[in-house]
């Protein structure tokens, strides 16, 4: 037994284990290379570097090309991105290695092999002295061409699949949108409000009531104060500077069904402020810090949110309580929202978030729901 080979697997008769060093020849590229900066969007040769993209990008600058016999394998020295390359090109500047597999090995196969290679992830390191030792099958070569055409049928047929996914993806989501489109016209519950209309409150009843409290408790609070001071008024004018809150344009808005009202958060809130303005720290100094950057699909992780310091004369401002909702008031994630719900800890928002409370008599989730996705399709 080949000691070298210990600890791999067995192979099929007529194949054996070898080394990427002795199947390959490394292509000298020299100083032929061109910095990313000078990349052009069109040109006449494409530029192959270590980035994702297949080409990144293009160049007029045909001394610069890549002198080899095609095909070849262009390898990210720091990325471990391979390619296989069977035109013309312009190497990009730093971290990549030219290889071309010998004559004992198909192009095609030992580009796809050299893929299921593992390599140890040394970061921005360098790479390709670990592809060098890696070992790697080598089947006869009337077989390599017959594993091939194997691979890409079955890739194709992959391809296939994934793109049907994309279009049964892309149909979900316009029923998505139609589904809730038609939530909110009140066409899914239209059957049911005829069996059930003569019990059900319209909404105007609802917003009224609303309002009123509203602006009792706002009148409550303002004798409260002016009781305080020793200085009750006299007369009803003092309540002219209550100021109600504004209603929604609705000229451009579907029409709804009977017993349904649009109105505006601003109506059906207790309260909308901003959040608390603070650094967040690691150290538990005090509850938890929910930011912007903490809302990922609609979820917060709680475990990995920060902490921050708060006086506890202003901290009752700022605690988070389950239907609450919270919305990105800033920067690219301006309008994102969550609701807070289920089990949270102890915590409180940042100041790039807005916070709204919104009245007891209200659903959060269809709140957020419309928020979130329905506003979209309207």
């Amino acid at each position: 037994m080949d000691e070298t080979n210990v600890g791999l697997s067995a192979l099929p008769d007529g194949w054996v284990w070898t080394t990427i060093s002795s199947t390959i020849k490394k292509v000298s590229i020299g100083e032929k290379k061109l910095k990313q900066k000078n990349y052009e969007e069109v040109g006449k040769l494409p530029v192959i570097d270590q980035g994702q993209s297949f080409v990144g990008g293009y160049t007029n600058y045909e001394e610069l090309k890549v002198e080899c016999q095609l095909p070849v394998v262009v390898f990210g020295d720091h990325t471990k991105v391979f390619k296989y390359v069977d035109f013309e090109f312009v190497a990009g500047a730093d971290g990549i290695k030219v290889i071309k597999p010998q004559e004992m090995y198909y192009p095609k196969l030992f580009y796809y092999f050299a893929q299921a290679i593992w390599l140890p992830d040394k970061g921005y390191a360098r790479h390709f002295q670990f592809l060098e030792k890696a070992k790697i099958p080598l089947p006869p070569l009337s077989e390599q061409h017959r594993i091939v055409a194997k691979i890409e049928e079955l890739f194709t047929k992959l391809d296939a699949g994934k793109e049907e996914l994309l279009q049964a993806k892309a149909r979900l989501k316009r029923y998505r949108q139609s589904v809730l489109k038609a939530a909110m016209e009140g066409k899914l519950t239209e059957d049911w409000r005829k069996k059930h209309g003569s019990e059900i409150e319209p909404a105007s009843v609802l917003l009224n009531r609303i309002l009123t409290e509203r602006r009792e408790k706002w009148e409550a609070e303002q004798l409260e104060q002016m009781s305080a001071k020793g200085k009750m008024p006299k007369g009803d004018k003092w309540k002219n500077k209550y100021k109600e809150p504004s209603e929604p344009d609705t000229s451009k808005l579907p029409e709804l069904p009977k017993g349904w009202v649009w109105t505006a958060v601003g109506e059906i809130a207790q309260t909308i402020h901003y959040g608390y303005t603070e650094s967040a720290v690691n150290d538990p100094v005090g509850p938890k810090f929910l930011r912007i950057t903490d809302i990922q699909n609609n979820s917060v992780n709680w475990d990995s949110v920060p902490y921050c310091r708060i006086n506890g004369d202003v901290q009752h401002k700022y605690l988070l309580e389950e239907g609450d909702l919270v919305f990105a008031r800033t920067g690219a994630t301006v309008g994102k929202s969550f609701l807070i719900r289920g089990s949270i800890p102890y915590a409180v928002f940042a100041s790039y978030l807005i916070r709204i409370i919104l009245h007891k008599e209200t659903n959060a989730n269809f709140v957020y729901t419309f928020f979130g996705q329905v506003q979209k399709v309207l």
